[in-house]
């Protein structure tokens, strides 16, 4: 989108006004050229022509008054022209998601805005205990700084808010080349702050608010219409600042800090804006040498005075500051006031100027300059530019760029509470889950012990915070490195699809009613006894009916048929054992009475849901049947959306628990054994042991939950997902390994398990996604970082009816699965396919998958790589991808670890890329090669070559 700010001084100019004016420039152009035209010919009469002794000399009286005079004529003359043309210029401005382009007589300006949303303070304390500034950041965004490139520091109130911001400006004549120019520097520029402050978090501004940033000195009414530069005369007031500043800082309160909270006490509307942009050294040393030695010249004469003695400790302080040859900026420091509604622009033009004054000013070091805000100056600071430069040194200048100490409204850094960090002995080493963190930022490794799986894990957390990506990495690795089989309810089927290809081993899809050769029998008839196997059937049938509420409960009368009828099948499981059985089997024993007829009809009616597509079709029996319990050596993925989708969750929970009740009986069937001998994950476990299931006391315990609680003897590991803390707290209580991530509505119920505190648990409703609190065995609550999973490609599988299935016997019956062996496609095409079946809600898992692989793979065969070059090969693999994504991609692998960032500044970004541990050696190779270059020495393997150096 585009549009037009036009130089125009007033809105509305009657015909006649325009018309004067038109004859006005006319007549001031015609005496431009005939002031040119007179002093070309009075040169040509007096100089030429007698210097070639043409004519004689002329004899001019008054000589120099006419000279300067007939100068002065079209001197005067084009310059009110050139500031007429000036101001009728049109400036084009247009938009382009996060970038702003100005086009101003073909000068092209560029403009970008990070706005910091959150932040701790700038300030630390030196070894002497004294409070400083953060000056690295700014050494930071000073090296490697592009000459087109300004930089402005932007700290106000606005409606009543602060707010903190950072622009990048680049100018040139190529607007393509301002794009890169700006895409790199705020990259840079964002990198750097990440990296400087802690607890900071960053977004960039894009469309209608990047559009309010820059023109934030003007009304949105008038910015929209166009004509932005019309009322600054009465609503706003520029203030310039010039001088060298005081640097106070406190570990109470910054400067800027003071400043914002200050105005906003005051009800000021005003904006302080620190354009600054790299340097180099001037005249300022040898100024202070050339006084240092004036006084010593007094001294010898014996001539000093109290105020030498003065200046001298002034001199070595400010010598001590500016010592060296780096940290020179131009800075631009400017405030502009907005008119307060409850007072008059005057009133609180003045208000700020002591303000200012009390903050940065002491001794009469800095001068306070009331500017006009023509169109010229308007322009700069839309664009964010230099005003009137001074050169200043980064000691000096850090006093205008610095977060605050204290809380402030919007922008207050978020302080999160401590967790300890346990010890290396107490943290389990077999499975990694990902990385502890301390204050904010990753410390060691953390894992799970294998046996620590048979006492039950418990992943809580709400949608989209990185629980099934969690459990997909905590599977991949028990696939690679045990051979313990397991068997995963996937109830929205595609979350771990991408286990299929991440191992070796064999992995067996089960697709439930998509597939008609799915067949199970209602009663498990491989159990010892027929009659407990159907009792069992009854009792769970029964509280998935209470479950489904008030309308589907039995009453006594259809209670005892239900019963009756199930335990009737157990006499003849092997000839009658499906749902089709149950109903001919309630139809006989219902008496012929009225009152049996209509409990019949009511108890078909309460378990209409069995008959009904899917579940009919699935429980259907017979020879065919599946027995689970042989299955139960496989490592297995039972995809219940097919089921979900046609029969609802009421259909998937029916045979969710049915089948689980087998597996767990097959587990009771195997013993007290010693060891973990088989896994089950429990996606959506609120549909097996929900807390909502109706007991008739406290110590009442559901099937579900009797299933759960018994296996651990038995060497099953149970993993409890669940969206929300509302499964049985018998199950959560006896978990002795809980991972919980955001919960928002249920932090009560999260800290009640996990022993927090409130801060702690206020946390943990505002927890950043892929982060989760762990407790684990003889340790107290801790904070990680979690591994990312990046799911491998796998060829798409269409949800219909299956034209051609792989086949495994089973018992002597062929059952219809997906096994890990997929045919076999060409490899070009595979890796064409994108995998888009990731954990659905988790958009930073996403994306980090989508590009996540490719990267690791770049580092792996050329082992480092700058930031240009990972942006050029993402780029390179998908044109459409945006910088920012990139940008994400970037900060996110870094964060979980996959990746590693080493700070060096002699590489282009300022940063280098590595595999984990890689680091060191990418250094050592990039400052050999920078020595080599620099010396001309060709490299060889002596060179090449890491030295064994002496620990």
């Amino acid at each position: 989108m585009s549009f037009h700010l036009s130089f125009k001084r007033t809105k509305k100019e009657d015909d006649s006004s325009k018309g004067e004016d038109s004859r006005n420039m006319v007549m001031i152009n015609r005496v431009w050229i005939l002031g040119i035209l007179s002093v070309l010919l009075y040169f040509v009469i007096v100089y030429i022509l007698p210097l070639y002794r043409l004519i004689l000399t002329p004899l001019i009286p008054f000589k120099m008054a006419i000279e300067i005079a007939i100068c002065l004529i079209p001197i005067s003359s084009g310059a009110f022209l050139s500031k007429q043309k000036m101001e009728q210029i049109n400036l084009t401005v247009s938009v382009e998601n996060e970038m702003l382009l100005i086009d101003h007589n073909g000068r092209s300006i560029g403009l970008c805005c990070l706005e910091i949303i959150s932040t701790a303070s700038s300030i630390s304390v030196d070894d002497r205990g004294y409070p400083k500034y953060n000056t690295s950041m700014l050494l930071a965004m000073r090296s490697g700084m592009d000459k087109s490139v300004n930089m402005a520091f932007e700290a106000g109130i606005s409606e009543g808010e602060p707010f903190l911001r950072i622009f990048i400006t680049a100018t040139g004549s190529d607007s393509y080349s301002i794009r890169d120019t700006i895409r790199r520097e705020a990259t840079r520029a964002e990198a750097i702050l990440l990296a400087s402050l802690n607890m900071i978090d960053l977004r960039i501004l894009e469309g209608n608010e990047l559009e309010k940033a820059a023109a934030l000195f003007v009304g949105s009414a008038e910015y929209k219409s166009g004509d932005i530069f019309e009322r600054f005369g009465s609503e706003s007031a520029l203030v310039v600042l010039k001088g060298c500043p005081r640097v106070n800082p406190s570990v109470e309160a910054s400067q800027v800090g003071t400043f914002l909270s200050t105005a906003m006490k005051q009800g000021y509307s005003v904006t302080m804006t620190c354009v600054f942009s790299a340097a180099k050294p001037g005249r300022e040393r040898k100024k202070l040498e050339g006084k240092w030695k004036t006084i010593q010249s007094k001294e010898k004469r014996k001539e000093e005075s109290l105020k030498d003695h003065a200046l001298k400790k002034q001199l070595v302080t400010q010598y001590e500051e500016i010592q060296d040859d780096v940290g020179w900026f131009d800075s631009t420091i400017y405030f502009v006031i907005k008119q307060n509604p409850h007072s008059d622009i005057a009133v609180a033009e003045e208000g700020v100027r002591g303000l200012i004054l009390s903050i940065w000013g002491g001794h009469d070091s800095i001068k306070l300059d009331a500017k006009k805000i023509t169109r010229r100056t308007a322009l700069r600071l839309f664009s964010k530019s230099h005003i009137r430069k001074q050169r200043m040194h980064v000691t000096r200048l850090v006093a205008f760029i610095n977060t605050p100490v204290r809380n402030l409204p919007v922008i207050g850094p978020e302080t999160s509470p401590v967790f300890q960090i346990p010890s290396r002995e107490s943290l389990g080493k077999d499975i990694v889950i990902g990385e502890t963190i301390f204050d904010g930022r990753p410390f060691s490794s953390a894992g799970l012990e294998i046996e620590w799986f048979r006492e039950h894990v418990a992943v809580l957390g709400a949608t989209g915070t990185g629980k099934t990506n969690l459990v997909k990495h905590l599977i991949a690795q028990i696939s690679e490195k045990t051979d313990i089989p397991w068997w995963i309810f996937d109830v929205k089927g595609s979350e771990y699809a991408g286990l299929l290809r991440h191992n070796d081993s064999s992995i067996t899809i089960l697709r439930p009613g998509l597939d008609t050769s799915f067949v199970i029998n209602l009663v498990d008839s491989k159990v010892g006894s027929a009659e407990g196997s159907a009792y069992s059937t009854f009792i769970m049938l029964r509280e998935l009916l209470k479950e489904k509420g008030d309308s589907s409960e039995l009453s006594p009368a259809m209670e005892r048929l239900l019963r009756e009828s199930v335990m009737k099948l157990a006499d003849s499981l092997k000839e009658n054992n499906s749902v089709q059985s149950l109903a001919d089997t309630i139809t006989k024993l219902a008496s012929n009475d009225r009152i049996g007829d209509m409990t019949r009809d009511a108890l078909l009616n309460r378990i209409q849901i069995l008959f009904q597509e899917p579940l009919g079709d699935i429980l259907r029996g017979g020879a065919e049947a599946i027995d689970i319990s042989s299955l139960l050596d496989k490592r297995i993925i039972l995809d219940l959306s097919y089921v979900a989708r046609v029969g609802g969750m009421d259909s998937a929970r029916i045979l969710y628990n049915l089948i689980a009740k087998r597996i767990f009986e097959g587990a009771m069937r195997r013993g007290i054994v010693s060891g973990l001998h088989h896994i089950v994950v429990l996606e959506e476990a609120n549909n097996l042991v929900p807390e909502s299931y109706s007991k008739h006391s406290s110590a009442d315990v559901t099937t579900g939950e009797s299933m759960v609680l018994l296996q651990r003897a038995t060497g099953q590991g149970v993993i409890v997902v669940s969206t929300r803390p509302n499964i049985s707290s018998n199950i959560l209580a006896n978990t002795a390994t809980k991972v919980v991530f955001r919960l928002p509505y249920d932090s009560q119920i999260g800290g009640k398990f996990l022993s927090l505190n409130e801060k702690q648990e206020i946390y943990l409703r505002s927890m950043k996604c892929g982060r989760a609190l762990v407790s684990i065995p003889d340790t107290e609550t801790f904070e990680i970082a979690t591994k990312l999973f990046i799911d491998q490609a796998i060829p798409e599988i269409e949800d219909t009816e299956p034209e051609v299935e792989n086949e495994i016997l089973v018992q002597e019956h062929q059952v219809l699965i997906q096994d890990t062996i997929a045919p076999k496609v060409d490899e070009s095409e595979s890796e064409e396919k994108e995998v888009t079946q990731t954990e659905a809600q988790t958009v930073v898992f996403d994306r980090v998958g989508r590009f996540g692989n490719h990267v690791v793979a770049f580092l792996a065969s050329v082992g480092m790589s700058t930031e240009q070059e990972i942006r050029e090969l993402l780029t390179a693999l998908d044109p459409t991808v945006m910088e920012d994504d990139i940008s994400e991609v970037i900060r996110d692998l870094v964060t979980m670890g996959t990746i590693e960032r080493e700070a060096l500044s002699i590489v282009p970004g300022g940063f280098v890329f590595t595999l984990p541990d890689n680091g060191l050696e990418a250094i050592r190779k990039v400052i050999v090669q920078y020595i080599s270059d620099k010396l001309g020495i060709e490299q060889d393997s002596s060179t090449v070559k890491q030295p064994e150096w002496l620990d």
